[in-house]
């Protein structure tokens, strides 16, 4: 990346800059292969309409999986 573009950023931070877009790149690229692949995705089925509203409800849904016992 050109440091010369970087006129909003102290000169001292453009490192540090430069490094969190590498790594926001990598995740990204990460992310896709992930969902091209099928891997970024899980599906379970509901007990019963309670169950999900339950889901529905909740603010967390890593916490309701683990209320409800699923991995």
């Amino acid at each position: 990346m050109d440091e010369d573009n970087h006129d909003f950023l102290p000169k001292y931070l453009v490192p540090s800059h430069n490094l969190c877009f590498l790594n926001h790149d990598i995740l990204a690229e990460l992310l896709w292969a992930w969902e091209k692949a099928g891997i970024s995705s899980q599906k379970f089925t509901f007990y019963d309409n309670d169950d999900r509203q339950k889901f529905n409800c909740a603010n967390d849904v890593f916490d309701w999986l683990e209320n409800t016992g699923r991995e």
